[in-house]
């Protein structure tokens, strides 16, 4: 992993339009995000055994890396552990805003990862405090969706519908999170979707396979 310093980490931010509908898991005979689910994967199977084995250090060192070159403050220690036992809360949002003195709870970036041939490869890159590792359980619940009027639409996330159709299962005893804590007041008044983009596209273009690599991108047509 290259240390110096990004150039130009402003281009990892760049929004392009792509289509919601293409790239959707959620209407049936559309397979584009699953197949390039799959060639994440075979990506990660070809990495070297070193590479495998340290894919957290790899990501973590990238990530912080990229907030350094932005201006956000980086994060030594960003593994959580996930309180199953802790129904309302087993990611300690509140813990963690009053740490980091984040203006909102919201304001963080997260990644969670699916176990792959007894290693861990990472599922997406997404900000706000939504984690879940929910999953289906067969390939007719990716169409279910929630009673009319609630949010979120469909039943079933998008990762957690990957993660199954690769036959793949969660690593839900923990999560890496990054506190944007000097957000509010960054002075190129960035949002949490600019730097979960510029994370996203920056931990690719160092190698690192993302199975849901469309997450953190935010589609900005439904064409």
């Amino acid at each position: 992993m290259n240390k110096s310093q990004i150039e130009d980490p402003w281009r990892y931010m760049v929004r392009e339009k792509i289509s919601g509908r293409k790239y959707t898991v959620h209407i049936r005979d559309r397979k584009t995000r699953f197949e390039e689910a799959g060639r994440q994967l075979e990506l990660f199977k070809m990495l070297s055994s070193k590479k495998k084995k340290n894919q957290i250090k790899l990501i973590v060192e990238a990530t912080n890396s990229y907030l350094r070159a932005i201006g956000i403050d980086t994060v030594a220690k960003p593994k959580v552990k996930i309180d199953k036992l802790n129904n309302n809360e087993p990611i300690p949002y509140s813990n963690i805003k009053e740490k980091y003195k984040l203006s909102n709870e919201k304001d963080i970036i997260w990644m969670k990862f699916a176990k792959a041939s007894g290693l861990l490869c990472l599922v997406c890159v997404a900000s706000s405090n939504d984690v879940n590792h929910r999953i289906p359980s067969h390939q007719d619940q990716y169409y279910l969706r929630n009673p009319k009027g609630t949010r979120p639409k469909w039943k079933w996330n998008t990762s957690g519908i990957i993660v199954h159709n690769l036959g793949l299962e969660y690593d839900d005893s923990f999560v890496l999170v990054f506190p944007l804590s000097n957000l509010s007041n960054n002075p190129s008044r960035l949002t949490k979707e600019d730097v979960e983009l510029g994370i996203g596209e920056y931990l690719l273009s160092q190698g690192i396979p993302i199975l849901d690599r469309y997450s953190h991108r935010k589609f900005t047509t439904s064409k």
